[in-house]
């Protein structure tokens, strides 16, 4: 199956003010409660951004006034319906782990489409976890107001102001203590509020709303239909589930079967659950999750004892979406992000793991010296062939000749591992870099190139990149990640949410998973779970049982970017989401 991730990808950008006051006068009357922004409009598609006025409660403690509404970004057909009552199908989604909205953009865009093809109009909600409300997105909105990346390069990067504003960095964790509540429990009542709001008649809801995610979203999926909202099971506000590359269980190892231990699990959760959450509530551990080379609680000793800056996940994001804006409005100029990057040994350090021929060493010649068109520049970030991580999507392949670059172990270590190394080969890949990375300007050949004309050919003379593994579109991704508020990423993502999936995995029904009382819904909706090759890792251990369709040549971030059409003509995640409304 091949789903190219048509995802980043568009078209006319039509003045926001226009437009809003086109959608103003065809729209039903609505609540004062609900905002609507128009975006843009990008080719038959209107996207825009839904607000509901949602306050915390006052044991919440201070937090911006941002924080207490809700938003998600609204895909619809431009000739379909503005009352999205009126809509044949909805699906509803929730982003994976420090996920934001825009990450689903392109299975919302393909999945429209392909509904379209069937005489359907449909609309594709993505969600926006609460938590967000701490990211400054100033430079990101300004940039694409201006059309020019380097209005977000130098706001986030160097100092530089936007309307008398600059940015502060992450937020001080002393201002985070309000997240400590904000677990499973926030997202699935939130996101209830939102369904319930925007469709107020339950049966409706029950008609049309498809309810899913990718990653994080498909345990949340699985809370939200098993949860009991005032005595009636979430399953029954859906019409069907979707789940993309996660479990869509409540008990994945299947606890249950082996009593004695589902005994043992039940009592040692129910004893240290609400310490757990004490002790988050305490202070003593981080609000949000922050990931990267450097972590931001440590900043302050490695800046004093290395002269190190951190790079923490906000900065990564950020580099990112700059790099998806650059790729969006001028995608075959050469990049000026290389020579803009700060310079200090923590970025060097990431450099190398992206950039360098022999992995962890010095990158030869000065990254910052590297000729990379816009679309290059973005790919090399994200693309399987050049970023070393699972975290990476199929995306295309570089325009010239490359190298390939040497890792410390064999690839063959592990793709030829009995029995797991076929599942391992999907993200164990050959990685290269350019050739000639200073002299010659390097572009970006996308993902539907590769059929006709093969990539440049790795050590064993093969093509490093196949039309098989490579099914995101480059422009798609672009102009997702490259987009001003409801970003593709959530850096403040919350511990409290982690700790209640691990929770909730070993099967705790305490506390705020208290409501879980409804664990039969597999068996009450239809649904549909696409997973890669690396979960049937998990069902040869007979941990993953519910019926699955494996894309074996996807990997994680390829579900939800994934374009239309695929290079082999199989089917895309986006015909699989259209399909299980037939059912």
């Amino acid at each position: 199956m091949r789903a190219p991730i048509a995802i980043a990808l568009f078209a006319a950008t039509m003045t926001t003010g226009a437009l809003c006051t086109a959608v103003a006068h065809a729209e039903p009357e609505r609540s004062p409660d609900r905002q609507e922004t128009v975006l843009d409009r990008r080719g038959d598609l209107i996207i825009s951004e839904v607000t509901w006025a949602a306050p915390l409660p006052a044991s919440a403690g201070p937090h911006p006034a941002r924080c207490d509404t809700l938003s998600y970004l609204r895909l619809r057909m431009a000739d379909g319906p503005d009352d999205p009552a009126d809509a044949d199908v909805i699906y509803s989604g929730q982003p994976g782990f420090i996920g934001g909205p825009r990450s689903l953009g392109p299975i919302a865009e393909n999945t429209l489409h392909a509904l379209a093809r069937t005489g359907k109009h449909g609309e594709f909600w993505a969600m926006q976890r609460r938590p967000s409300c701490l990211d400054d997105r100033t430079g990101m909105v300004a940039a694409v107001d201006r059309r020019d990346y380097r209005v977000a390069l130098d706001y986030y990067f160097h100092g530089g102001t936007v309307d008398g504003r600059t940015y502060g960095g992450v937020v001080p964790v002393g201002q985070q203590a309000f997240l400590k509540d904000l677990g499973v429990r926030s997202i699935v009542e939130d996101w209830q509020y939102i369904n319930a709001r925007e469709i107020p008649d339950p049966a409706v809801r029950k008609q049309k709303i498809y309810l899913g995610g990718h990653s994080l979203g498909g345990p949340l999926t699985a809370y939200f239909a098993a949860w009991d909202f005032a005595g009636h099971a979430g399953y029954d506000e859906v019409a069907g589930l979707w789940v993309l590359d996660a479990p869509m269980q409540l008990d994945p190892a299947d606890l249950g079967r082996v009593p004695a231990l589902k005994w043992v699990v039940d009592h040692l959760t129910g004893l240290t659950y609400q310490a757990a959450t004490d002790l988050l509530g305490s202070g003593l551990l981080p609000y949000a999750v922050n990931l990267g080379l450097v972590d931001p609680a440590l900043t302050g000793i490695a800046q004093a004892l290395l002269g190190l800056n951190g790079i923490e996940t906000n900065t990564l994001f950020q580099l990112v979406s700059i790099a998806g804006l650059a790729a969006r409005f001028e995608p075959t100029a050469e990049s000026d992000i290389p020579r803009s990057l700060p310079r200090a040994p923590a970025w060097d350090i990431g450099l190398s793991a992206l950039y360098s021929r022999d992995l962890f060493r010095p990158v030869e010649p000065d990254f910052r010296t590297w000729r990379l068109t816009n679309q290059a520049m973005l790919a090399s970030l994200i693309d399987s062939s050049t970023n070393p991580t699972p975290f990476s999507a199929g995306l295309g392949s570089y325009d010239g000749p490359v190298v390939e670059r040497n890792l410390p172990v064999p690839l063959s270590w592990f793709t030829d591992l009995p029995m797991i190394g076929p599942q391992l080969r999907t993200i164990v890949r050959p990685q290269v870099v350019p050739a000639d990375p200073a002299g010659r300007l390097n572009g970006w050949r996308n993902y539907d190139t590769l059929a006709e004309e093969p990539a440049a050919p790795d050590a064993g003379g093969q093509p490093f990149a196949t039309p098989q593994e490579k099914v995101c579109d480059i422009e798609q991704f672009a102009y997702y990640f490259g987009g001003g508020e409801l970003a593709v990423g959530s850096p403040y993502d919350t511990v409290r949410t982690a700790m209640d999936i691990v929770y909730g995995v070993l099967g705790s029904k305490t506390g705020d998973l208290a409501a879980l009382w409804h664990p039969d819904y597999l068996s009450r909706v239809p649904y549909v779970r696409l997973a890669s090759g690396l979960w049937q890792l998990a069902s040869i251990f007979g941990i993953d049982a519910e019926p699955t369709t494996y894309l074996t040549n996807m990997r994680h971030l390829d579900f939800p970017f994934s374009g239309a059409p695929s290079n082999d003509g199989s089917p895309t995640p986006a015909d699989a989401l259209v399909e299980l409304t037939r059912r």
